[in-house]
């Protein structure tokens, strides 16, 4: 088990499983989906083809059950204990994902409105365990805006230097994770990350998490790769040609083309500079929104909704500046 380091039989476990699975009648579709994220909360997960839950990559927020059983085991095993249990999530957040600071965030953010529905020791226990981070991040991405934007940086500028150094964060630690489990020495660089890799049509030109066009220089043991188009290129020329060099190294460029391409579940690179830059009055709300999906469109604003949620927070900062004019 992640985090607690419990050993289960594997003979009991799939027995166990099976019983309750004949028990429960016809499980739905959304059941089995569940079902299967939770078992990402074993060491195994990836082995047995299990679901996005258990890392490295970071999935979408409907997909993230393995965090609620790791949370229950914990809270479990120190009888109750939320403090003890948090720092079991905390842990499990640094070390197994690709980027854990987001990972973090997207764990928070999920949590909380989990809370919406119901609250309890789960939820408490993942927000426990990654608030810190999460504040961490917003105050860093805010200096970072304020200061950047006093001295003349555009609002785009900004986005787009965050979304840069969130890329760099995947780009290392995806090698350095690929590295130790191949026991090769590996270096990735993603050089495009676009649209529109098969269809000319605005939508999927403006958003590439729909039809990605991504060109990856692929370094493995000194040897380099440069595979162009990896996804409507590189991948259909391995499976129909039986090329199986380049069968062995795509996963290596693929899983952190596929941690950004997903990238859109957390947009606090986009958010939180537009809501320092609305608050320092340097346009209005929509045209800071605007700007700050522009600077995001290579990472953060992968699918439609980024301007959206902008312009949600840049009104609430003015509001909150006017609020505080006399203070």
């Amino acid at each position: 088990m992640r985090g607690t380091d419990e050993e289960y039989d594997s003979f009991r476990l799939v027995g166990d499983l099976g019983v309750i699975l004949k028990d429960i009648g016809a499980p739905t579709v959304v059941g089995m989906m569940s079902f299967g994220e939770m078992l990402c909360a074993f060491k195994e997960s990836i082995e047995i083809g299990a679901g996005f839950s258990g890392g490295p990559i970071m999935p979408p927020l409907g997909h993230m059950t393995a965090d609620t059983i790791i949370a229950l085991r914990s809270l479990i095993k120190f009888e109750g204990d939320v403090e003890q249990a948090a720092d079991i999530i905390a842990e499990v957040k640094k070390n197994e994902w690709l980027d854990p600071e987001i990972a973090s965030v997207a764990l928070n953010t999920i949590a909380r409105k989990t809370e919406q529905v119901r609250r309890g020791p789960i939820t408490r226990t993942m927000i426990l365990g990654t608030d810190g981070v999460r504040s961490a991040a917003i105050v860093r991405r805010a200096k970072k805006a304020y200061e950047d934007i006093k001295v003349g940086k555009s609002v785009e500028d900004v986005v787009r230097e965050l979304d840069l150094e969130r890329k760099k964060t995947v780009e290392t630690r995806a090698a350095a994770m690929l590295g130790a489990m191949t026991g090769h020495d590996i270096r990735i660089e993603i050089k495009k990350m676009v649209g529109g890799a098969r269809r000319n049509h605005p939508f999927t030109s403006s958003y590439y998490g729909f039809d990605t066009d991504a060109d990856v220089e692929l370094t493995v043991d000194g040897r380099t790769f440069e595979l162009l188009g990896l996804g409507q290129n590189v991948i259909p020329d391995a499976i129909f040609n039986d090329k199986k060099e380049l069968l062995e190294i795509i996963p290596l460029a693929a899983i952190p083309v596929c941690e950004l391409q997903l990238s859109g579940h957390s947009i606090i690179n986009i958010t939180v500079p537009a809501a320092v830059a609305a608050a320092m009055k340097v346009a209005d709300p929509k045209e800071v929104a605007k700007l700050a999906e522009k600077g995001g469109k290579s990472c953060s604003a992968a699918i439609p909704g980024a301007r959206e949620k902008a312009l949600d927070v840049a009104k609430l900062a003015v509001r909150i500046m006017k609020s505080m004019e006399n203070i």
